[in-house]
């Protein structure tokens, strides 16, 4: 599937920026954007399709045949760093994935950091790199050195298996 960074670029600066508090300290928009922008849903379904090949458990239906899990996007974002933004180190649990798109980065850009590992692993992003991971995975970003802008999109994605039922109830 083709992924037009040019697209995903503007509609990061058209959806514009939230100020809610939350653990990236940059540019942020909303948590919804797979909704909004058809290029947000069709990078979140390069993920999905990541997550299929690289199961984190299987299942089997009573007939011993594979059983498909299905994934669906819950949340989907855009970040812009600029020099001295940052991310502090967060999770994306309860969700069963999480997923981070580079649209824009150079090698010297800040790199995506898991610290959760019996050694520090850490990502440096490449235009156009889709990283996976559990989405109970503790993960950061440094502070952004370089003079240019380091654009990024995140999501998440859990089973779908009751697409329209709530699952709980409030309090």
């Amino acid at each position: 599937m083709f992924v037009d960074n040019d697209l995903l670029i503007r509609n990061i600066r058209d959806s514009g920026a939230l100020g809610a508090t939350t653990q990236a300290k940059c540019y942020r928009t909303r948590w919804d954007m797979h909704e909004e922008y058809e290029s947000f849903a069709n990078l979140g379904q390069i993920a999905i399709e990541l997550a299929r090949m690289n199961s984190l458990a299987g299942r089997s239906k009573p007939d011993g045949t594979p059983d498909p899990i299905p994934y669906g996007i819950t949340e989907s974002w855009g970040l812009i760093y600029e020099k001295g933004n940052f991310t502090s180190p967060h999770s994306h649990w309860p969700s069963t994935w999480g997923f981070v798109y580079t649209v824009k980065a150079c090698p010297n850009c800040s790199p995506l950091v898991f610290d959760q590992m019996e050694e520090q692993v850490e990502f440096t992003p490449k235009t156009g790199q889709m990283i996976l991971f559990p989405a109970w995975l503790n993960h950061s970003v440094p502070e952004q050195t370089c003079d240019h802008e380091r654009i990024k999109i995140a999501g998440n994605l859990d089973t779908a298996w009751f697409k329209n039922r709530k699952l709980y109830r409030e309090l």
